[in-house]
Order: structure tokens, then C-alpha cells, then sequence
């Protein structure tokens, strides 16, 4: 039987970074996949295509959604927004129905990879176990993500034998009936697993183990196996080593300006000058002649981010050169005059910063553990920036839960303003709030433009590791305080440090409170109030609605009703 796959004409070559289409889910005009995957670069690039779907709808696609649902945010502006929001979702909702169709274009695509190693020539061993495990840990991340929202949560039955998703595991558009929600972590984790033990130490900006490790640290404490979420937690922190930081894990791009110079000691002739990070070059000057110079060029750079400045003169040639790098502050960072004749020759290594303020370089940051990467001309942010930013004329879609009325039966249903104003130490409330009329807006992501996301980071394992520890393994409590301190530290002006002599239960209450402040606005929350309510309070509210309602599954796109065998999510019955 012939494969086929869908190609557009034009193949990523970056993943992460760009907007393009490879293949199409379902597939609507196909060739020969011996056609299309003959080399390594072949697989490569459809690999890569994988990571581009998943940057597309974590670009706050999801993370939105999953907000809506939580006790994090205000009534939204937007039919649709206000149909997750109200729990009224239905197979004909556009927003919820593009999310759900782009994570499963991502998992076509790493099947379709999976399936067709056997056609490439050339392929190293190693290359095929990296790539294998690659395509296995975006295909089980976004299955969790889909399970996460169009799914009763792990634990709603005593089994989980309540319908989940349905789980695609070839690259195939048949209609299938919905797996139960234990075969679909089931499947999840086993997939995760191969990841965690395949996938090399460093990958660039792609998987690597402790990406894959983090993740079944957070699908452990999803499914409370606290023993597991503490094993792979501890792995990851061990690796990272957690330091000091900024609360900020969204560094914006600055603005740059290489000042090329023209003096009696500059010529110029042959030399090229390129700038490297943040997974690729940024810019190159090349130049044989001088009647372009002096000339200064803006380069956007991450704040954070490490760069290398690197001279070229090939062949044996000699160029005599002069230039300034200026910060965003304009002041001069370094300079060069002299001349060169390397090849590749790397003239420094420096640190972006905002506004001329230092940053730390990326090899001290140990926050981000996976991430999706913006550049400046393939900024994959727009669903965060568009609907919180409240400094453009109309106001944001999105804004932040605010009654002092409530009544909260937990701490875990208090109105995320009222709960970040508990303390008035706290820096994060400064930092990423303010009234637009009447509203409380989230300016996490507010005035920048292009940003990495970090889908898992540091503080978040040290908090999972913090709240499972006090299940678990209290032998360790004093692990689990020095955690919540160390981030404690970082994100309040005075001296707000928990209790040496705190209890389990004081510890799993300051690690919930922690986290939900941490992550606002980054779609996490949901999961936690959740498993905390199957965990032991049943009753508990989101908002207004029962935590396990109907409509808090959201509802299948109509093209999966197709199979008779399907059976949709049950609609409203939240009110």
C-alpha cells in the first residue's frame, strides 16, 4: 500500500520559528511520502514542522482557553471567550474548534514521521532515536493537552474509565470513538517515557530530557502519584540548579545598534560580521567596499539572552575594521578596531539587556526547561499580547477576577485579585497589574512585543515538588519550605518566608497559593484546582459552577461526529 503525505511548497527549515505550512490535517491532496522524505534534512524539516503547529497554538491559543475555564479571570469580551468562559461551548464554537484541530495537526505530523523512517537514506542511528523520541514527546504533550480541556479531569471516576479523547497514534483521519481518560494517560506517559530516557541531555531549542522528564513530573502530580511527580521533579531541579531571577519569564526584545566605523584603520574589504543566539544568526553585515560606511544597523535581541559577536575574513585575506555595539540605553557595550584575518573568528560574547540594564546571560538562567521561541520577524505571541493588552484604544478581551464579595469555601476559589492582595509585599501585584476603568488587567505581557514562552520552567517543578512532599514524603518538609522560600525571596519586598516548623498542610496551602500567583495568565491553574478538588473537596466551585460540571469539557469540532461510534461531551447543566 502507497503512503502518502501532504507537502506545502515551501518546508520549514526552524523549528519553532515560522509561520509556514507543511502538512495538512486532515490530509486534502497528498504525494508519495517516498517523494517526500528521501534525506535526513527531509526529516528534519518535517520534524521541525511539528514544533512549528505546537508554537502556533501555544502562542496563547491555548493557555487562554484553559484560563477561561479556571477562577482566574473577569467576564471576557468576545462570543467566544464568553462561551468557554460560561461553560456553553458547542461543536460549531470557531476558537475552540481551531485549538482542538491544531494540536491534533501536530500529532499527524509526528506520525507521519514515525511512520516513514524507513524511507530516508542516509539516517544515522542516533539522528532516528532523537527524532523518534522528539515526535513522541510533542505527540503525548499535546494528547495531555487535549485531554486536559475536552475531558473530565484524571481522577472523576475511581478508575478513569469516563470517555477522554480520542487517541491518534497513526496518520490517519478515520473517524474513531473517544478512548477512556486511563488509556489516554496511559498512552501519555508510556510515550513520555521513551522521551525521557531517548532524548539527548541538550537539544537546542527543541526537546531534550529534562523537557520530557518535567512533563511527566506535571502529568504525575495531574494523576497524584505525588512519589513519581517527586522523582521526576528532583531530576530536573538537580539538573538546573535554581538561581535568582527576575519574576519576569518573558524577556522582550531590545534594540541593538552595531555602529560600523570608517577611519584610516578601516577598509573593510572581505571581512563579514554576524551576530548568533537565541538558536540561530540575527544579523550579518557583509561588505566589499566602503560606500556604504559609516552606517549604523538596529539588531532586535532578546533581553537575557547570550549573543556571539563573530568576525569572518576567509581564504587567508587580511581586513582592517572599526565598530561599536551600543545597548538600548546607546551606551557602547564593546568596541573593536584592528585587523583580522580569521576565519570564524568569535570577537566576544555578551549578554542582551533592557533599557541598559544588565540581564543575566542564558547560561545562568535556569528557569525556562522548554520553551517556545520568538524571533523579532516570527513572533509567536500574538494570542497573549491581543487580548491582555489594555494600552491600545479598545480595552482587552481578557482581564483579571476581582470580587471582595465572594465567599470562598476554600482558599482555592478566592478571586485571583483578592488573593494577590493579601499580601502588599507581594512585587508581582505592582508588576503585572493595573485598572483599566472599571477592570483589573494582567500586564504580564503587556507593551512587549516579541517574547519566548516558557511552557515549563524551574519554579514550577519546585512547587510540585513542594505540594507533593507534604502528600507524600514528609520526612522532606524542610526541602519543601526551602522551595516556596527560595521563590518567596525572589517575588516579595520584605521578608514573607514560611516557617521552618510549618506543617504538611501549611506547606501544600502556601505551594497552591505560589503557584496560582506564578502562572497567572499562562493557562496552569485549571489543572491544580481541579486535582485538588478530586483530591479532597469535591464541592468546591469555579466561580459560581460546580468544578465538574458538564460544560467545563469543552465541546468536540462537528467534524468528529462523523462516526457514529463518537459521542460528544454533554452541554451546559453549569448554571
Amino acid at each position: 500500500m502507497k503512503k502518502y503525505i501532504v507537502i506545502a511548497a515551501s518546508i520549514i527549515t526552524l523549528g519553532l520559528v515560522s509561520c509556514e505550512k507543511m502538512l495538512n490535517y486532515p490530509p486534502n491532496g497528498a504525494i508519495l511520502a517516498e517523494d517526500a522524505l528521501k534525506t535526513p534534512a527531509d526529516a528534519q524539516k518535517l520534524l521541525n514542522s511539528c514544533y512549528d503547529v505546537m508554537a502556533n497554538v501555544f502562542d496563547g491559543s491555548y493557555q487562554n482557553l484553559a484560563e477561561l475555564l479556571s477562577n482566574n479571570l473577569a467576564t471576557p469580551i468576545g462570543l467566544d471567550f464568553q462561551a468557554v468562559y460560561n461553560k456553553e461551548t458547542n461543536f460549531f464554537t470557531p476558537t475552540t474548534n481551531g485549538v482542538y484541530a491544531d494540536l491534533y495537526y501536530a500529532i499527524y505530523r509526528c506520525n507521519s514521521l514515525l511512520e516513514n523512517f524507513d524511507l530516508i537514506e542516509g539516517l544515522s542511528d542516533a539522528d532516528r532515536s532523537r527524532m523518534e523520541a522528539e515526535a513522541r514527546f510533542i505527540r503525548a504533550f499535546c494528547h495531555w493537552h487535549v485531554v486536559k480541556i475536552w475531558a473530565q479531569p484524571y481522577g472523576f471516576t475511581s478508575d478513569n474509565s469516563h470517555m477522554g479523547i480520542v487517541i491518534r497514534d497513526k496518520a490517519s483521519n478515520e473517524p474513531l470513538p473517544r478512548n477512556t481518560v486511563a488509556e489516554v494517560y496511559n498512552f501519555i506517559v508510556s510515550e513520555m517515557d521513551v522521551a525521557a530516557n531517548t532524548l539527548p541531555s541538550s537539544n537546542g531549542n527543541y526537546a531534550n530530557a529534562n523537557a520530557a522528564k518535567a512533563a511527566l513530573a506535571m502529568i504525575y502530580f495531574q494523576m497524584r502519584d505525588y512519589n513519581k511527580a517527586i522523582q521526576y521533579s528532583d531530576e530536573v531541579i538537580n539538573a538546573n540548579n535554581f538561581e535568582q531571577y527576575s519574576i519576569d519569564r518573558f524577556p522582550t526584545l531590545s534594540e541593538y545598534t552595531i555602529r560600523l566605523n570608517l577611519n584610516a584603520n578601516s577598509v573593510w574589504n572581505n571581512a563579514s560580521l554576524s551576530i548568533t543566539g537565541n538558536g540561530g544568526v540575527v544579523a550579518t553585515f557583509d561588505n566589499d567596499n566602503n560606500d556604504t560606511i559609516p552606517i549604523e544597523i538596529a539588531v532586535p535581541m532578546v533581553s537575557g539572552v547570550s549573543y556571539q559577536l563573530i568576525c569572518d575574513v576567509p581564504g587567508g585575506k587580511t581586513s582592517n575594521i572599526s565598530f561599536d555595539i551600543l545597548n538600548p540605553g546607546a551606551e557602547v557595550v564593546y568596541s573593536f578596531g584592528g585587523s583580522l584575518n580569521n576565519a570564524g573568528k568569535v570577537l566576544t560574547t555578551f549578554t542582551a539587556e533592557t533599557g541598559g540594564v544588565p540581564a543575566l546571560t542564558a547560561s545562568n538562567n535556569k528557569e525556562s526547561i522548554f520553551k517556545i521561541v520568538s524571533f523579532s520577524n516570527d513572533v509567536r505571541t500574538d494570542d497573549f499580547i491581543g487580548n491582555y493588552n489594555a494600552s491600545g484604544v479598545l480595552p482587552p478581551n481578557l482581564t483579571l477576577w476581582s470580587d471582595a464579595a465572594f465567599a470562598a469555601s476554600n482558599e482555592v476559589e478566592v478571586p485571583f485579585v483578592q488573593l494577590i492582595n493579601q499580601n502588599s509585599a507581594d512585587k508581582r501585584k505592582d508588576a503585572w497589574l493595573a485598572n483599566s476603568g472599571s477592570q483589573i488587567t494582567l500586564t504580564k505581557f503587556q507593551d512587549k512585543v516579541a517574547f519566548n514562552i516558557p511552557l515549563m520552567y524551574q519554579t514550577e517543578m519546585m512547587l510540585i515538588r513542594a505540594e507533593a512532599i507534604a502528600y507524600v514524603q514528609t520526612g522532606r518538609l524542610n526541602e519543601a519550605i526551602a522551595d516556596i522560600n527560595a521563590i518567596r525571596a525572589r517575588a516579595y519586598t520584605q521578608n514573607n518566608a514560611l516557617s521552618n516548623n510549618a506543617t504538611a498542610n501549611e506547606v501544600k496551602s502556601a505551594a497552591r497559593k505560589e503557584y496560582r500567583l506564578e502562572t497567572i495568565g499562562e493557562g496552569k491553574w485549571l489543572d491544580q484546582f481541579r486535582r485538588v478538588a478530586v483530591e479532597s473537596n469535591t464541592s468546591l466551585k469555579i466561580r459560581t459552577a460546580p468544578w465538574n460540571c458538564p460544560g467545563m469539557s469543552l465541546q468536540f469540532p462537528n467534524n468528529e461526529f462523523t462516526s457514529a461510534l463518537f459521542v460528544g461531551n454533554p452541554e451546559g447543566g453549569c448554571n
